[in-house]
């Protein structure tokens, strides 16, 4: 691996790192506000797949998109 460029390092760290659920809790009770805080039913996080292939088989990377319950209710966390 000696020499090989990572493109991207800092994207890719916190892709890894927000993969881990107790990671995302942490920074969505850090940065969300209070009262989606309240509403939000953090067992419920799950990150959904990241990267797609296209009809020219190009793969092609998403924003971090999280599904959740929000207020009892089916919802999505979108870190772009």
């Amino acid at each position: 691996m000696a020499g090989k460029k990572i493109n991207n390092p800092h994207d890719k760290f916190f892709r890894a790192t927000m993969a881990h659920h107790r990671v995302a809790v942490d920074f969505f009770n850090h940065h969300l506000p209070k009262n989606i805080l309240q509403a939000l039913n953090v067992d419920s996080l799950k990150l959904i797949q990241q990267s797609y292939i296209n009809n020219d088989l190009q793969e092609t990377i998403s924003d971090l998109v999280f599904s959740c319950d929000l207020a009892d209710k089916p919802a999505y966390l979108t870190l772009l």
